[in-house]
Parts: structure tokens; C-alpha cells; sequence
């Protein structure tokens, strides 16, 4: 085992104008094969990067590949089912990023927020179970398939962040918040297509 993450931050302020610059890494695992060193770190759960990357889009595929290989050991008639703790729920993973980000407070009570994260990969984009599913028994590289099932890539992709936060006095706190995210080719398919996503979200924080 030999995993690493680690995280810096640089934060200045000209006026109501702050700047922040944040380079973030955790390192992947590009070969999954159980005699290999394993070298995959992930972040504590409570612990973001960007808006939709990894809390939504990362999630939801690892969430998928793990179930395919649930299916696969049920039909084996395999005693237990471990392949659960591949879904990342959100967690940053095999990342090495940087991500600039203003924040802008016109009044004490609104701030504006604007980020745009450049996502590449430690280690190649690999999906350890379909993989391991194609490994013909030689070598790895030649059967590696990414999580949309095509080629391992060493983008993740661009993400766009921006955000509204309104306070009154102390009573309550309302955030929209929303993020477009340009795939990169760790993200696309066999065709080598990848779709564009956005999402937006609101928040409202009662101060009882």
C-alpha cells in the first residue's frame, strides 16, 4: 500500500476582492490487479473540491461500476460482496488539480464566488472492475477501460463554478450555487464522446 494526498492553499485580499489559488492531489491506481501495489487515496468525505466533479459525476460512475461488479459475483454465487467500497460517494480521488477562485463582497451581506477547476488525473482514468472483467490474463494496458468504457486518460476535465450568498443579520443565509463541467478524455466513451453537464442548487440557513 502507498497512497498519497495533500492539499495547499494560498488566500490574498485586495479590497472587498479575495483571491484564492488551491492545488490539490491524491493519488489513483491505474492497475487494479490484486498482486499489484495498491496506490488509490481518497479524501475524507466532508472534504470538496469543486461542486460536481467528484460530488456528483465521479460518484454516480464509480456508484455504477461497483454495482456491475456486485452482479458479477452474485451470478458467481460468491459469499460476500466487498466491491461496494470502490464507489467514492462524493470523495475526491486520483486528482492532481488546481483550482483558482475569486470571491467578491460588494456588502457585508452578498458575496460573489467564481471558480474554475482544472482536473487531471494521477494516474490514468482506469475502472478497476470492467478492467479486470477484459484483462485477458497478459498485460493491463492493452484491456484498461475508463469508466464510460473508453480509453484511460490523464484529464479529468475543465469544471466552472460560480455561486450567489445573500445574509440578513444573523437570521438566515440563502446560496444558489452551479457548476458546468467540460469533460476531458477521462470522462468520454468508446466513440470518444462526452456530453457537457451544468447543475445548479440552492441552500437557505435558518439561524435559530
Amino acid at each position: 500500500l502507498s497512497a498519497w494526498g495533500a492539499r495547499v492553499s494560498v488566500e490574498g485580499k485586495i479590497g472587498p476582492v479575495t483571491l484564492v489559488g488551491e492545488w490539490a492531489f491524491a493519488s489513483g491506481d491505474d492497475d487494479p490487479r490484486p498482486e499489484t501495489q495498491m496506490t488509490l487515496f481518497s479524501w475524507p468525505r466532508d472534504t470538496n473540491l469543486g461542486l460536481m466533479l467528484f460530488e456528483h459525476t465521479l460518484a454516480f460512475q464509480t456508484a455504477r461500476s461497483a454495482q456491475v461488479g456486485i452482479q458479477n459475483l452474485q451470478q458467481l454465487e460468491a459469499e460476500s460482496f466487498p466491491l461496494t467500497e470502490l464507489a467514492t460517494e462524493g470523495r475526491v480521488t486520483n486528482v492532481n488539480a488546481f483550482f483558482p477562485q475569486i470571491f467578491y463582497d460588494p456588502l457585508d451581506s452578498l458575496r460573489l464566488k467564481f471558480g474554475a477547476l482544472f482536473a487531471w488525473s494521477a494516474s490514468r482514468t482506469v475502472d478497476p472492475i470492467r478492467t479486470i472483467l477484459a484483462w485477458d490474463g497478459k498485460a493491463i494496458d492493452d484491456d484498461a477501460v475508463n469508466y464510460n468504457g473508453g480509453k484511460p486518460g490523464s484529464y479529468w476535465g475543465t469544471e466552472f463554478d460560480f455561486g450567489i450568498e445573500y445574509r440578513y443579520r444573523k437570521l438566515f443565509q440563502v446560496v444558489v450555487e452551479g457548476a458546468v463541467l467540460i469533460p476531458g478524455q477521462g470522462l468520454r466513451d468508446a466513440n470518444s464522446d462526452a456530453v457537457l453537464s451544468w447543475m445548479l442548487e440552492t441552500r437557505l440557513m435558518l439561524t435559530l
